[in-house]
């Protein structure tokens, strides 16, 4: 799952109990004075009793072009996290754009956001205020960023994007309507298309398993770039299982059937290309509510489907990952006790509470979880668990609790109550909670399909992992990925001519009987239906008709049934495409 960012980041030295993760650990966090500052730092001029030793803006970037909300967040460097919070207790953290706009936020509390701004140039500058509104002295260089409107920054970014995808010679992303028709398609005359099912163990005995999160219906593009890149099977170790991480297509919104049976068959036409695309087999719908229970049915799957596995990662499907050094790492490390990835709690330095406002998609009720503080887990982009850990929540699937359908946190809760502790790793991150990228980085999450091509072919050329790094082109944020319901308008909106069709209709010499119509196009398989001439009107057959049709070819159908003058009593003569 997505958590929003913490708007504090403090580097510190933290060190958590647990066993050692095949990867370098918090323990190893640089110290302070050894951080690279992100963005534009303060070297704060303090006294000896002052732990804070720097103070920066770290979001919005310098120089940045930006849409609302506006996320500010902040960069904190300090001796320790307890001198911190011994010395800066009851300080606010505050910001001011213009000089005119100022909020204030808790060390710990929610991230500030800016929702309503006119558009315009800005200029940031923060500082830390006495809990008694007192301003310390501590205040950051200005950052300067632009605020465009929603259109023109949608726009702003799709042309940096198209010209480092042309430059770089990508193939375009298209959704998964667009990929299933490129071929001939065949609509099965009755009922939904069957999803067969998929490969799931089509390697005899994996050393890891990796499951990505995947929406099915909209993230066809992120499952490519991934399937292009670090999943390709021709490349992948042979020790190492990928797949993806879906439910049951949500297709309950789709009113015209016709467009609700086409999203089924290019999903089914998906899973019988790849086989690596699970839906029925997690038993749930998909959708964000449902993430814990997909991921907790993952995890069941694969302790039936693997037994002799070693270790499990999830991952989102916007993710880059290393995995033949992720696999060589995990081959020489311990078997047991092994639960890793970005831990924000020793990341920023606090424990993390739990989001309370009705209206974040984060939230977190008070009747699920009442406790003020988290239990520290490993963050939802990126995590691995040895098969322990996997096969306690496989054997206790049906008593575990979902927490609102935090998956992270919940996975986190029930690992705590088995005393398995996340371990942070600085090989694992994300763009928006580092706004940089390093070159040691096993595991980049929050990435655009641009950026995970971008990466891989970067070290397919022997480039270094973060050469031409964008912190906008390369964020999964760039709006390249369009909804169940922009898929549909685009598919409608492509159609520049009524598609042809070919009517066939059998009439019974007992009108009594139903006349039998299939509606077909040149490309595509009929659709079978029947019309009683003694109960049912001409309107109500073209309303039938509609409801399984695509909109243009049904407004042709309309035109030519009504102009037609064999269709006068209601009954339909023989039509073959010719008038």
């Amino acid at each position: 799952m997505e958590v929003p960012w913490l708007s504090l980041l403090l580097l510190s030295a933290w060190t958590l109990c647990g066993s050692s993760s095949p990867l370098t650990t918090d323990s190893s966090l640089p110290r302070p004075h050894e951080v690279t500052s992100v963005g534009r730092s303060n070297v704060v001029d303090q006294d000896e009793s002052d732990p804070l030793t720097g103070f920066w803006i770290v979001n919005p970037e310098h120089g940045a072009v930006n849409e609302l909300p506006i996320e500010i967040r902040f960069g904190v460097k300090a001796r320790s996290a307890e001198e911190f919070e011994d010395f800066y207790g009851g300080a606010r953290l505050c910001v001011e754009l213009n000089g005119l706009y100022k909020k204030c936020k808790m060390h710990g509390d929610p991230p500030i956001f800016y929702t309503s701004l006119p558009q315009g140039n800005y200029t940031a500058t923060a500082y830390i205020a006495h809990a008694a509104g007192l301003r310390y002295r501590h205040e950051t260089k200005g950052v300067a960023f632009t605020l465009l409107s929603s259109v023109e920054y949608k726009l702003h970014n799709a042309r940096l994007a198209e010209r480092s995808r042309e430059e770089q010679q990508f193939p375009e992303d298209i959704d998964i309507l667009q990929w299933g028709g490129q071929e001939e398609q065949v609509i099965s005359e009755e009922g939904d298309p069957v999803l067969q099912r998929s490969h799931v163990s089509a390697t005899s005995s994996p050393m890891l398993v990796i499951g990505v999160k995947t929406a099915v219906v909209t993230n066809f593009p992120r499952r490519q770039a991934i399937r292009d890149s670090w999943a390709d099977t021709a490349k992948l170790s042979h020790d190492v299982k990928v797949l993806f991480l879906g439910c049951e297509p949500n297709v309950a919104n789709i009113q015209n059937e016709y467009e609700r049976r086409r999203v089924l068959a290019a999903v089914a036409k998906e899973r019988a290309a790849y086989g690596d695309l699970l839906t029925d087999e997690l038993g749930c719908t998909d959708g964000y509510k449902n993430l814990t229970i997909k991921v907790a049915s993952f995890m069941h799957l694969a302790v039936a489907e693997f037994p002799h596995a070693k270790f499990v990662m999830v991952t989102d499907d916007d993710v880059y990952v290393k995995v033949d050094q992720l696999a060589e790492n995990l081959r020489k490390s311990n078997h047991t006790g092994l639960y890793f990835g970005e831990v924000w709690a020793a990341m920023f330095g606090n424990k993390q509470k739990p989001v309370r406002d009705q209206n974040s998609q984060y939230y977190l009720p008070q009747d699920q979880y009442p406790m003020s503080g988290l239990v520290p887990y490993v963050a939802g982009p990126h995590s691995v668990l040895s098969m322990d850990g996997v096969r306690f929540i496989a054997n206790n699937y049906w008593h575990l609790r979902s927490l609102n359908g935090l998956d992270d946190v919940s996975v986190g809760l029930w690992l705590w109550s088995m005393q398995l502790q996340p371990q942070h790793t600085r090989h694992f991150s994300s763009v928006p909670a580092s706004v940089k990228c390093t070159d040691d980085l096993v595991s980049f999450a929050d990435l655009s399909p641009l950026g995970i091509r971008s990466i891989h072919a970067n070290l397919m050329k022997n480039r270094s992992f973060c050469h031409g790094f964008h912190s906008v082109t390369w964020h999964q944020r760039l709006n390249s990925i369009p909804d169940l319901d922009e898929m549909l308008q685009r598919e409608t909106e492509g159609v520049s001519h009524p598609t042809p069709l070919q009517l066939e209709t059998y009439i019974n010499i007992d009108a009594s009987e139903p006349v039998t119509v299939i509606v077909s196009t040149p490309s595509n398989a009929g659709i079978k239906l029947q019309l009683t001439p003694s109960s049912q009107s001409l309107d109500e057959l073209i309303q039938h008709f509609c409801s399984k049709l695509p909109t243009s070819p049904c407004l042709a159908l309309v035109n030519q049934l009504q102009h037609d003058p064999a269709t006068s009593d209601g009954y339909i003569s023989i039509i073959t495409g010719r008038s």
